[in-house]
């Protein structure tokens, strides 16, 4: 319930001023979007609703206990691109989830176990979307963790996300592989 600001500490003699302007406590504990305990993939009330632009014809997703992260439970997701170089996979957020007001953090986190480029996309419930980035997980056979900072985003309604979206390999319509997602969250 304190905060203390030690100025020249140790230093009985020392004089001068010194201006202190905005002090701000950051909440940097998780909160958890998605960590694959429940084997559910349609949960957007109380965590993410996992869904596929393309069906079932690019992204194939199942409960995965080996590899996992932390915990028991990881998305498996296996993708053959098809021809289609943008297709996508979104975690749906209901508007009664009350994880979908992203304005108290400041990064998504997730892992990644497997190698691949994956963009990532937060879009609001108005439709707008603001890229985040292409990230690189190059751990073959290990997990690679994943931050995005989305603290400049200001083209999207951060209080109501709509959905994360996922495009593995975007842009190669003939890329292939599997990679598995474990510990979604916002920090």
């Amino acid at each position: 319930d304190n905060v203390l600001f030690f100025v020249d500490p140790g230093n009985g003699a020392s004089q001068g001023t010194v201006y202190l302007d905005t002090i701000k406590l950051e909440n940097r504990k998780p909160a958890v979007l998605d960590n694959f305990e429940d084997a559910s993939f349609w949960t957007p009330d109380t965590s993410l609703g996992w869904w596929d632009i393309d069906g079932t014809r690019v992204y194939r997703r199942s409960q995965s206990k080996d590899p996992s992260h932390s915990g028991f439970g990881a998305m498996k997701v296996e993708y053959s691109k098809d021809g289609l170089a943008w297709s996508l996979f979104g975690g749906s957020l209901s508007p009664a989830n009350p994880l979908k007001d992203f304005t108290q953090h400041t990064r998504l986190v997730f892992w990644v176990y497997g190698q691949a480029d994956i963009l990532v996309k937060l879009r609001d419930r108005a439709l707008r979307e603001a890229e985040l980035g292409t990230a690189r997980a190059v751990n073959t056979n290990g997990w690679t963790r994943v931050v995005f900072d989305y603290s400049n985003v200001r083209s999207v309604n951060l209080s109501d996300i709509d959905n994360i979206l996922f495009f593995v390999a975007p842009g190669d319509s003939s890329a292939s592989g599997t990679i598995y997602l474990d510990d979604v969250s916002v920090e």
